[in-house]
Order: structure tokens, then C-alpha cells, then sequence
């Protein structure tokens, strides 16, 4: 099967040529399957901290810290 425009796709991406193009899609599932253990961290987080005695505005934070903290890792890995 061709796809359309696989051909410019590989000339910019010398070090995935050929048989090291497998590594494009091991890396696709590893870079989301971290993005979503850090999301289920963070939303866990505050369950985790409540019975302890933390303040429940504070904790309500916590998800949106963990999305911010994603945003900016794939900002760093569009370099």
C-alpha cells in the first residue's frame, strides 16, 4: 500500500529510514501511554491526599497542574 506523500515523510527523517521506521510507532505508544499515566496520577492525587487533611481547594488544582505539565512537555518535544 502507498501512501501519499511517505516518500517526503522518510527523506526528512534520515535516521528512521527503512527497517527503523518501526520505531515511529513504538514511540507514538510509549509517548501516550506516559501522557496518560500522568493524567491518571493527577487526578488520583487528590483522593489520595483528602483523608489526610489537605485543603480540597488546593487539591482541586492538581488535574490542571498535570495537564499543564503535559502541555509544556510536548512544547519541549516539538523541538
Amino acid at each position: 500500500m502507498k501512501l501519499k506523500g511517505f516518500d517526503k515523510f522518510r527523506l526528512k527523517i534520515p535516521a528512521l529510514a527503512g527497517r527503523k521506521i518501526i520505531i515511529l510507532p513504538i514511540y507514538f505508544i510509549g509517548m501516550i501511554s506516559l501522557a496518560l499515566f500522568v493524567l491518571i496520577t493527577f487526578f488520583s492525587l487528590p483522593n489520595r491526599f483528602q483523608p489526610q487533611g489537605w485543603d480540597p481547594s488546593l487539591l482541586s488544582f492538581l488535574p490542571l497542574f498535570g495537564f499543564l505539565m503535559l502541555g509544556v512537555l510536548g512544547f519541549l518535544l516539538e523541538k
